[in-house]
């Protein structure tokens, strides 16, 4: 079965995402006592450390008065779990030495400071009801205070796992931070309670908090358990703030981005990414800096992979986009991608630089300027993790995203103006014929707001959330040329035949 899982503001959401059968030609869906469409509710989950919330959510809610739940993307990743198993059934015995499963990982956003594993590996074949549906199974829930019922340790509770994993977490803010999934050196990644060490790490960074002490560091976490990486000398580091000019306190609140080679290169043929060693990770913070966190050394601290604040202030609350620019397996020198101003502490620059999209190539732990920084239009900030791609002959390309806020005017209303910025991975020339006349890099999309971008299926899909209370039209039926897009969204090919480019790690999709 085809599922979707969303976290809400309520609870984490699953639900049917495809139908139950179709029937006719073209095939349709009818719906029926008997058969589901899509859309029905399968399950929903609160963990323990926001069930007391559920009665706060049931008051009217205001800007001043709200209460967060789930308030973070979830992140998919393919995990094997080791283990020797042997079962008879019917038809036989199966037996192995593991298992693959999917483990599901959500934050809280501004919820909380807690990160749960949900397996979510088999809910059922697509012919089953929604009532039907096998549950998930939460595999662990971890934060801060890292406790069995959520509370400080005191002589009434127990750690999670020990008290050194219990400090670690007490440095957690608010989970905003989706981490990334990968494969890596079990031996170079041991845990208290996995001395062979953890296959599979997700690397997340703390989040927010008003705290002091909480929410400016790097977590590696052994992603099956939650287990900080790393006995004794813990793979949890501290990063100091930098200079801001805004005098905003640092934290790690953008998404994390791992590299691997292959499923990063032109060439991603016969290349399961779920097997492919992450070799380097990313992530920046909110004063214009980007690190580098090598896998390998999960106890060594994150190095300095470049430092923009000589261009003022450039907050950076949104992933990097990573991909192999050479389609280089051995040598893997990522291109990362990344832009700044999403936060809204830190003033509009009324004179240049504004705020400012990068690209940068890493040489060995080096980072070389790949193009110059180049310019959001006055009073727009980057919001939006940049996308990447390559074309039909193996050229990058990288999609970048920005928003500008109108206030109200005469008419009472606010609006938003985004922009979409469609560039050479290589040289920052553009990319596409965006404009009939003057710059042809940037798209101005007028009063809308641009969320994600995305390449899916050889295309660019810009997410301006539009039209989400309306179910979707029926399929056309084959025509000879493609029809022209809506308005609703805008759609840009990226002509990849016969392959599906991706992020690794997007928050997205898997």
């Amino acid at each position: 079965m085809t599922v979707v899982l969303h976290a809400t503001n309520h609870m984490l959401h699953a639900f049917r995402g495809g139908p139950q059968s179709m029937s006719g030609n073209p095939p349709s869906c009818t719906q029926s006592a008997t058969n589901e469409c899509g859309g029905e509710e399968l399950w929903a989950f609160v963990p323990y450390d926001q069930l007391a919330k559920l009665a706060q959510r049931m008051v009217p809610q205001s800007r001043t008065n709200h209460t967060y739940v789930m308030a973070a993307p979830v992140r998919f990743a393919d995990i094997f779990v080791p283990g020797a198993f042997s079962k008879a059934f019917a038809g036989g015995t199966a037996s192995g030495s593991g298992v693959w499963r999917v483990m599901m990982i959500v934050g809280r956003g501004a919820g909380g400071k807690y990160l749960t594993g949900v397996d979510v590996t088999v809910p059922g074949p697509f012919t089953t009801s929604a009532l039907t549906t096998r549950l998930p199974v939460v595999v662990w829930n971890r934060g801060n205070p890292d406790t069995n019922d959520g509370t400080p340790k005191s002589g009434a509770n127990n750690y999670n796992n020990t008290s050194t994993d219990y400090n670690a977490y007490l440095k957690m803010g608010e989970t905003w931070s989706v981490p990334a999934v990968g494969f890596t050196t079990a031996a170079n990644n041991p845990t208290f309670r996995k001395a062979s060490g953890a296959e599979f790490v997700a690397w997340v960074g703390s989040g927010y908090s008003d705290n002091a002490g909480e929410g400016t560091s790097f977590f590696a976490l052994d992603a099956a358990t939650g287990d900080v990486v790393g006995p004794g000398s813990q793979a949890v580091h501290t990063i100091a703030a930098g200079t801001s000019a805004a005098a905003i306190p640092n934290a790690l609140v953008a998404n994390v981005a791992g590299f691997a080679a292959k499923p990063l290169s032109f060439n991603t043929q016969n290349v399961n990414p779920a097997t492919e060693k992450i070799t380097s990770v990313y992530f920046p913070d909110l004063h214009s800096r980007v690190w580098r966190f090598d896998p390998d050394a999960p106890t060594t601290a994150p190095t300095l992979f470049t430092d923009v604040s000589g261009d003022g202030d450039q907050p950076m609350a949104n992933g990097v986009a990573l991909i192999n620019v050479d389609s280089d397996t051995t040598g893997a020198k990522p291109h990362v991608f990344f832009e700044a101003g999403n936060d809204r502490r830190v003033p509009l620059p009324q004179s240049a630089p504004f705020f400012r999209m990068y690209a940068y190539r890493d040489t060995t732990g080096t980072a070389g300027q790949v193009f110059a920084p180049l310019d959001f239009p006055l009073n727009f900030r980057g919001t939006v993790q940049p996308a990447t791609a390559f074309n039909a002959n193996g050229f990058a390309r990288v999609f970048y995203g920005g928003v500008k806020f109108n206030p109200a005017g005469t008419n009472c209303n606010s609006s938003f103006d985004s922009v979409i910025v469609a560039l050479q991975g290589a040289t920052g020339q553009a990319a596409y014929d965006l404009n009939s006349t003057g710059d042809d890099r940037f798209l101005t999309i007028t009063g809308q707001r641009v969320n994600a971008v995305q390449v899916v299926g050889g295309q660019l899909v810009v997410d301006m959330g539009l039209g989400a209370q309306n179910p979707p039209p029926a399929p056309a039926p084959p025509a000879t040329a493609p029809p022209a897009p809506g308005p609703a969204n805008v759609s840009m090919v990226a002509n990849v035949p016969g392959t599906i480019p991706f992020k690794l790690g997007s928050s997205v999709c898997r």
